[in-house]
């Protein structure tokens, strides 16, 4: 990957729906120009935010009732996975063209290449024993409510344990990478 090439958004939080729509906007963006560079999005959340991963079954309406009587929005990714709160975290956003140089592979090889990037970045930050979890298919669906409590290959762990959680959404000629990185970082 070549980092003069890309373009970085840093964002500052916005609410839930605006998070997803910059995000989708972004996707649809390259989905309809191949030749637009990759490009890393940070940002925050103005708010406590519960999402959801695209084909996931939804909550419980008790869990719900609770998440929005503590001032949690709730809102759906339009990537997969499983849930995951937003509060304590910033989230990334990469998106790029599939068939590029940068990406030019299946969806295993999309997820490892920003998992490499990934372990590097918080590998500068000192956290020496940071590890890309081993790149695999998942066969079957695995309910789990919360993304932190499943792990999954090409996703960045500690000592066995997830760090960084990941999930995708792909379109024809494009993808969307989501992942929430906690603040301790």
């Amino acid at each position: 990957m070549r980092p003069e090439a890309w373009r970085l958004l840093r964002d500052g939080g916005a609410d839930a729906a605006q998070n997803m729509a910059i995000d989708e906007a972004l996707l649809e963006a390259h989905e309809r120009d191949e030749a637009l560079p990759p490009a890393l999005r940070l940002y925050g959340w103005s708010s406590p935010s519960y999402s959801l991963g695209r084909t996931q079954r939804g909550i419980g309406s008790g869990d719900l009732e609770r998440l929005l009587a503590s001032g949690f929005e709730v809102v759906r990714r339009p990537t997969g996975g499983d849930g995951v709160l937003h509060e304590h975290e910033r989230t990334y956003a990469v998106v790029g063209s599939l068939g590029s140089r940068d990406f030019p592979r299946g969806v295993v090889d999309t997820y490892a290449r920003i998992a490499r990037a990934l372990v590097s970045a918080v590998s500068s930050l000192g956290v020496s024993d940071a590890r890309s979890a081993q790149a695999t298919r998942r066969t079957g669906r695995q309910d789990a409510a919360v993304c932190f409590e499943r792990l999954s290959g090409c996703e960045v762990t500690v000592q066995g344990q997830k760090l960084i959680g990941s999930a995708q959404a792909r379109r024809r000629r494009a993808f969307l990478q989501h992942g929430s990185i906690p603040k301790t970082l």
